[in-house]
């Protein structure tokens, strides 16, 4: 029989599951029978390979709870070498910005995003006037279509334009990314840390990336510590470049395409060995 390597880059039931509990409480039955067929087939297909692949350890805990027998290794994903190249010692921004890049077609993102928005970049606003909010990545403004604040950018790129996400991470100060919902591991913000854009997000945002609160990355519980910790990096130029050059080092050590690579081919040959 010929092995199958199924790679699982997103648990897709509970990214709806964690959407459908964000709708009034009396709707959500109504999707309930949505969230089980999801769940039935991909548990489906996870049965039918060899070796599953998933991008993070908490990833690989909900499939094996799912499946108690299932095989299941644990690939990071890799930062491009495109947003890597952006990195300089120092970097100086004119206008303070803070930044979320992601594809809106995803549920999360965009909860995000009216969280960032709406939540956080006003209290920043207060203590910061000139402070912009950037929001770019695929299909921002047909997902994101209500009149903003003054100072919020909502800019479309194209799946296929690298330049202009390589210009929105270099043009931007802070990656902000309030996430809540699931989803494998996260690119851009992977990106930005090997760019020398300091991120501050959530315990789920930075699921999949080895990087500790406050050494090589912010990590937040609420909107308060949001708030408090873009405060901070913009306050303290000592503590930001601390973050940035320390989140730039756990990049080179673990998720550089070279790293990455020789566990994935030591994957392949184990694979090819059944």
């Amino acid at each position: 029989d010929v092995p199958v390597f199924l790679v699982e880059q997103t648990i897709e039931y509970r990214v709806y599951e964690h959407y459908v509990h964000t709708l009034p409480k009396f709707i959500q039955p109504f999707f309930a029978l949505d969230i089980l067929k999801l769940k039935y087939w991909e548990k489906h297909y996870w049965k039918q390979a060899t070796l599953m692949s998933t991008v993070s350890e908490e990833d690989k805990e909900v499939m094996v709870s799912d499946i108690a027998d299932l095989s299941v290794e644990v690939i990071p994903t890799a930062a491009g070498e495109d947003l890597a190249n952006l990195w300089k010692n120092e970097k100086k921004i004119s206008t303070p910005t803070i930044l979320l890049l992601c594809n809106f077609l995803w549920l999360q993102n965009t909860e995000a995003a009216n969280k960032l928005i709406q939540d956080i970049f006003p209290a920043l606003k207060k203590s910061i006037p000139e402070l912009r909010c950037l929001i770019a990545g695929q299909h921002a403004k047909e997902k994101l279509n209500a009149i903003y604040p003054l100072g919020v950018e909502i800019r479309d790129i194209a799946p296929s334009d690298i330049q202009a996400v390589l210009d929105a991470v270099d043009q931007s100060s802070i990656m902000v990314a309030p996430l809540s919902g699931p989803g494998g591991s996260r690119l851009k913000i992977l990106g930005a840390m090997a760019a020398g854009v300091p991120v501050v997000t959530s315990k789920t945002g930075i699921a999949g990336i080895e990087a500790k609160n406050d050494i090589e990355v912010i990590i937040a519980k609420n909107d308060s510590d949001y708030i408090r910790g873009i405060l901070k990096l913009f306050s303290d130029p000592i503590h930001y470049q601390l973050i940035r050059k320390n989140a730039r080092h756990l990049y080179e050590k673990k998720y550089s395409w070279d790293n990455v690579l020789i566990k994935l081919e030591a994957t392949y040959h184990r694979l090819a060995k059944k």
